[in-house]
């Protein structure tokens, strides 16, 4: 388990200010998602080797469709991210850009071990939704958002334990 505010400090204020997409909201956000999802790092991978991947859970599918439908579109953004990896420990994929571009993007593995990288991919996840990050200070909002857009409907996790985790660990005081 990793302290929130040793998570907050050296992983998620330098990582989103490099994406020049820092705020309180985000902040805070992805603090509760990583409380809700790994128990703050506890998990690395998803239990009875479910697809979900690092601190924030992030499954493969999703990993890959930010790639895809996302960073393909955004050369700065996908710049940083990139500028992010770490390790050479897993194969690369690639895609064909709209433009003709070939893609390489890493594995969605490399979210296990790179604090940093899994961390850019949890906040590029969230600025795609057009809906505006609830105020910092907002946790019942937190919950929605998180249980709305990154959870969603299918998911098995509830704004109830969202609420839990975000005060177990006491993200609200960080």
């Amino acid at each position: 388990m990793i302290n929130p505010a040793d998570l907050k400090k050296h992983v998620i204020i330098p990582v989103l200010q490099k994406l020049d997409r820092s705020s309180d909201s985000a902040i805070k956000l992805i603090l509760g998602t990583a409380a809700q999802e790994s128990a703050m790092g506890f998990h690395l991978a998803q239990m009875a080797g479910g697809p979900a991947k690092g601190i924030y859970q992030m499954e493969t599918a999703t990993h890959a469709d930010i790639w895809k439908n996302y960073l393909a579109y955004y050369q700065i953004i996908r710049t940083e991210v990139k500028n992010l990896l770490i390790t050479k420990l897993y194969d690369s994929s690639y895609f064909m850009s709209n433009k003709g571009t070939l893609i390489e993007y890493p594995s969605a593995l490399e979210m296990c071990g790179n604090l940093y990288y899994a961390t850019a991919m949890c906040r590029v996840f969230y600025f795609r939704v057009k809906e505006p990050l609830p105020k910092a200070n907002d946790i019942a909002g937190m919950a929605h958002y998180w249980k709305t857009y990154y959870n969603t409907a299918q998911g098995k996790g509830t704004e109830e334990e969202f609420i839990a985790n975000y005060k177990k660990f006491q993200i609200d005081k960080i």
